[in-house]
């Protein structure tokens, strides 16, 4: 103390102040300060009207335990969860406080190959360094494990043939793996069969896969989508019904749904087409792609059956709702409308309402549609309002008579 000021504090650290807690902490701090400066970006570019589509699209940012055990317990709950797109989103924060080199950050980089296998957004550079990574730990005797992993990621990148290469190394006579695991590996070494245009031999996998592990979801999936590119459509609903009831991953049971009413409407089974389009639909905000498959389906099966008229038109009425802006969704809308007025369908549409819009659709495509149809539509409509019921016309009769 000098001239009763204090010069200097003392501070207990629970763990040593070394050279490598200081790198850790450093890397931690940086990456934490990413992650917040990215998401406020993400936020400050997002236009007001897709926010409400962000929202349900948002990954949770989390904040990783500074000790490498925690981080690591928390990255295996959540990985063992399938919540891999929280784990990419907190990439850097876990291989921070894990540390690069410790075997345990392997995980990090398996939660973002999962992503790619399953076409969801991914970082292909990681997914590159976790080969490179991969290949050294089993190089130097890793466990069968970390040799299927490799396989995934090759498998994630396209590199079909050296997929293929460490799935069959997988299954050789002597190597020890337990039943679930060779299914895993059957499972996706069909995957390579099917990306090299076998279908014959992936089926092989995929069935060899269900023998061992009957409630394998990606097989169950797998053999479904084989069935359906084959056109035996029952074979592939029940295989597609099976991954609804083993999935704990919800995007594996929306895609089930997805091809599920593809196959619905191929068969003619319209009610229960029309029922997985509205078990979809709840997930539209979150996943872009659900709206216009939905709509691609509708609009080969639906468009002019008249049984099937009203649930098309209020799907359309829901995708317009849903995306105001989509030219293609307003005009299929307003030639379903103006079919159902003239089967005399009921329409809550008047005549100037129906018109307007025409006119402001148009306008909104700028030549990106077939104006003269639409107009054609508003024609067969126009006459609609000057038609007189029979009943109407024998009173009209009656009265003329009576007066004169």
């Amino acid at each position: 103390m000098t001239n009763g000021v204090q010069a200097t504090i003392t501070i207990n650290h629970r763990t040593k102040f070394d050279a490598g807690f200081q790198i850790r902490l450093s890397a931690r701090a940086v990456a934490t300060g990413k992650s917040n400066r990215t998401e406020r970006l993400d936020w400050v570019v997002t236009h007001p009207e897709q926010f409400n589509r962000a929202v349900h699209r948002y990954v949770p940012r989390i904040d990783v335990p500074e000790t490498a055990d925690a981080a690591f317990d928390t990255l295996m709950e959540l990985y063992n969860r399938g919540r891999d797109a929280v784990i990419s989103k907190a990439f850097d924060q876990f291989v921070a406080c894990i540390g690069s080199n410790d075997l345990r950050v392997l995980f990090v980089f398996m939660a973002e190959i999962n992503l790619a296998l399953c076409r969801e957004p991914f970082d292909e550079q990681r997914v590159r360094v976790g080969i490179e990574k991969l290949k050294y730990h089993n190089s130097k005797g890793g466990d069968s494990g970390i040799a299927y992993s490799l396989g995934n990621a090759y498998l994630a990148v396209r590199e079909v043939e050296q997929a293929k290469s460490q799935f069959r190394r997988l299954l050789m006579e002597g190597v020890e793996i337990d039943d679930l695991m060779r299914a895993q590996v059957l499972k996706n070494l069909g995957s390579t069969f099917e990306e090299d245009g076998d279908h014959v031999e992936a089926r092989k996998c995929y069935k060899q896969a269900l023998d061992l592990e009957p409630n394998l979801m990606e097989a169950q999936y797998a053999l479904g989508m084989s069935f359906q590119k084959d056109g035996e459509l029952e074979q592939a609903i029940i295989h597609f019904d099976q991954v609804l009831w083993s999935s704990d991953n919800p995007s594996a049971s929306i895609g089930a749904r997805g091809h599920r009413l593809n196959a619905y409407f191929a068969l003619g089974q319209i009610d229960r087409a029309f029922q997985e389009i509205a078990s979809l639909l709840e997930h539209s905000d979150k996943h872009d792609w659900i709206l216009p498959w939905c709509g691609r389906f509708v609009y080969d099966h639906a468009r002019h059956c008249g049984e099937s008229v009203a649930a098309a038109q209020t799907f359309w009425e829901t995708f317009v709702r849903k995306r105001p802006n989509d030219i293609f969704a307003r005009e299929e809308r307003l030639k379903l409308l103006a079919y159902s007025k003239m089967h005399s369908q009921p329409v809550k549409l008047e005549f100037k309402q129906y018109s307007s819009q025409v006119d402001t659709l148009i306008a909104d495509a700028k030549g990106k549609i077939d104006a003269g149809n639409l107009f054609d539509r508003v024609g067969h409509w126009a006459p609609c309002r000057f038609v007189f019921r029979f009943e109407s016309l024998q009173k009209l009769v009656f009265v003329w008579g009576v007066l004169t």
